[in-house]
């Protein structure tokens, strides 16, 4: 472990790790520690969407939406083999809070505020259409719904594209370490952390930047008695039950509510979330889906598709930390971000959105680091890799891979998985591919335990079996952790 640098960053979210790349490409010796593995917390239990906040036009929030519209086209365009532009329908229906032309009036201001950086413009399909399209959605209404665009992305990959972009430009990152204590001086500071091994190390640096989301109130107060709280915390479930056969996404109105939730394809299979629901900090390290939560969301998908038989795989909970716009006004509540000075040399960032993730980092460097900076907003990322069905053939034809797995490779791992194709030199099968990929993550993206490979760098948690055919061949000691969790979450596979 390197024992001295410029920036220490504390925390391998998104976020986090969107920092560890941006202090690099300045040339600044950064070590990003996590303590357990990267995108492991709310990073991996988002709701998969890139997008502007169509919904934070209700709350005039213009300057939001116009920044996180902008960020999710660069990285449609910076990252493409991860980054997919999504259709949804946001229907005209008896459940709708606005009537039809509100609605068309929301999405023409959030495609006007997009400018040049518009996905996709919206159109309406008229209620015999959208009824051909979409037979189970309400089947006793006669509605149209406007269509619009909105990106999507696998959450865990993001930040795997992130960190491993702050280890090419030179970063040193380290997951499933933890930070036992930090000690501010004059013009330096020390932190004492600790390896899965159990050993301790003296880590010496000029910052440190906390980036640990919903976790920084808890560890801050451990540490320092006259720290305030700047965030509330509240818990969002999504379930991923078997794939439904929709023609796109969609987006729709909680009766009774100002929320919304979504309805989307991920992973072969179907995402439906999120719920809303305050939670303490000290339900952080177990968060699990209550069941009232699940019972709201399939209770949700019966009203608005009652002849459809949902058939749930998992669920995926995570916290979302909201900053506190004032200390004397607990309801008002914000998505963008706030980065403070808390101590001499040490700062934290806490809230904003994944989208936003790379002008969040911006925002947090040119806090700390008072000297100009380089910005990425123009540079893609390492691994990105445009995708076409004419490569996807040539690579399968090449290799004798089925086409298949050659798309799911490329789309998660870019450059990187065409070499990884390119150089497997065995005849194929589905045992020795995989394993083949769990070294490759082991050797290059920081895998150590069984969930690091199963569900955040690869797919295979978002699957009937969970990936437990391959836990035999892993081989590993954490087996029963990774059981462990998938019962938490109410996998079938753990059934």
């Amino acid at each position: 472990m390197e024992k001295d640098c410029q920036i220490l960053i504390i925390g391998g979210g998104i976020n986090g790790c969107a920092l560890a790349r941006l202090c690099a490409y300045q040339g600044l010796k950064t070590i990003l520690i996590e303590k357990n593995d990267f995108a492991s917390g709310t990073s991996s239990a988002s709701s998969k969407l890139l997008h502007g906040g169509l919904r934070y036009l209700e709350n005039l929030d213009y300057p939001l939406v116009r920044e996180a519209v902008i960020e999710r086209k660069k990285l449609l365009d910076q990252l493409p083999n991860l980054v997919t532009e999504n259709r949804f329908y946001f229907p005209d229906c008896s459940y709708s809070r606005h009537h039809r032309y509100a609605i068309k009036l929301g999405i023409s201001l959030y495609e006007i505020l997009s400018g040049r950086n518009n996905l996709t413009p919206h159109k309406w399909i008229n209620a015999t259409d959208f009824k051909k399209l979409e037979s189970d959605f309400l089947p006793y209404e006669n509605k149209g719904s406007y269509i619009y665009s909105d990106c999507a992305a696998d959450d865990s990959r993001l930040v795997m594209e992130n960190a491993i972009d702050a280890k090419h430009y030179g970063a040193h990152l380290y997951n499933y370490t933890e930070l036992l204590s930090y000690h501010p001086d004059n013009d330096h500071c020390t932190a004492i952390v600790k390896d899965l091994n159990g050993k301790e190390s003296k880590i010496t640096c000029k910052k440190i930047a906390f980036c640990t989301g919903p976790w920084t109130d808890k560890y801050l107060k451990s540490q320092n008695a006259s720290y305030q709280s700047q965030m509330l915390l509240s818990g969002g479930a999504h379930l991923l039950v078997k794939k439904l056969n929709f023609k796109h996404s969609f987006i729709l109105p909680v009766p009774n509510s100002k929320r919304f939730f979504f309805v989307l394809p991920y992973k072969g299979q179907t995402l439906i979330g999120t719920t809303e629901t305050a939670i303490q900090a000290t339900q952080l390290d177990k968060l699990a889906i209550q069941d009232f939560e699940k019972k709201e969301l399939l209770n949700l998908m019966q009203i608005y598709f009652p002849n459809l038989n949902v058939n749930v795989i998992c669920s995926i909970a995570g916290a979302r930390p909201l900053v506190l716009k004032s200390a004397s006004q607990s309801s008002s509540l914000s998505r963008r971000h706030l980065i403070k000075k808390i101590q001499s040399n040490i700062y934290t960032g806490i809230g904003g959105k994944y989208t936003t993730h790379r002008t969040f980092a911006e925002d947090y460097l040119k806090k700390i680091w008072p000297e100009k900076i380089k910005t990425l907003k123009d540079t893609p990322f390492i691994n990105a890799l445009k995708i076409s069905p004419e490569l996807i053939s040539d690579i399968s034809q090449a290799n004798k891979i089925p086409q298949s797995i050659c798309k799911e490779t490329l789309q998660l791992f870019g450059q990187s998985g065409q070499t990884l194709l390119d150089n497997f030199n065995s005849k194929y099968s589905d045992h020795d591919w995989n394993f083949y990929q769990y070294q490759h993550c082991q050797n290059q993206e920081w895998v150590k335990k069984p969930e690091d490979f199963l569900r955040r760098r690869t797919s295979h948690y978002f699957t009937p079996d969970a990936g437990l055919p391959l836990l035999e061949k892993i081989n590993s000691t954490y087996t029963t952790d990774y059981i462990q969790m998938l019962s938490r979450n109410q996998h079938i596979a753990a059934q």
